[in-house]
């Protein structure tokens, strides 16, 4: 196995679409490595539970408004209630279950999204999920930067003010910022494995 530990189901698209997905996730848990998924958790359906919640160290579902609405403009999809419920269900099965599993949020805050972060909190702290990740754009453009640092980071941390002492965490991404402290490995044979 090349000295794997963990895998993070990922790609291009959405890794519970293909037909093998149940079956590589059973063969990939079965060899002892830790399995992580982001998916946007539209086509997560009941028969995937047990093995969300028994297969996966975390699930980060990605969701591109806090409301029907911002999701629908942002995403070209109505797929929003769906992710919710299927959030929901998760959810509360991992409660009843004790399960151990880390479930968080993902958000891309744009300008058109930035109003429905306030929104987007209240449906993480109904749902009890984990945390909520706002970020940026990892590539953002000077004048990006103005606007995230202006009109972004203000609503962020209200969000982060809202959230203090619910359990709820607030985390960001830094991604660009911390490559040059990286000690990176003189051999990679992958970053990640997507089902294709």
């Amino acid at each position: 196995m090349l000295g794997t530990k963990s895998i993070n189901w990922t790609g291009g698209g959405e890794p519970t679409l293909h037909k093998g997905f149940g079956t590589a996730l059973d063969h990939s848990y079965s060899l002892g490595l830790e399995n992580g998924l982001i998916s946007n958790f539209s086509q997560i359906k009941e028969e995937y539970d047990d093995q969300i919640l028994d297969q996966l160290v975390w699930a980060r579902v990605s969701m591109a408004g806090g409301s029907r609405e911002k999701y629908r403009e942002i995403q070209g999809v109505d797929d929003f209630d769906k992710v919710v419920a299927n959030l929901n269900r998760v959810s509360r099965k991992r409660a009843e279950r004790k399960s151990t599993l880390n479930l968080g949020i993902a958000m891309m805050v744009k300008p058109g999204n930035l109003f429905s972060v306030p929104d987007m909190i209240e449906i993480a702290l109904d749902l009890d999920v984990d945390y909520v990740q706002l970020r940026g754009d990892m590539f953002m453009s000077e004048p990006e930067k103005v606007w995230w640092n202006k009109q972004a980071y203000p609503i962020i941390q209200k969000a982060v003010e809202r959230t203090e002492g619910t359990g709820l965490e607030i985390v960001g991404a830094k991604y660009i910022e911390t490559q040059e402290f990286l000690e990176y490995p003189s051999k990679c044979h992958a970053h990640h494995f997507v089902l294709g």
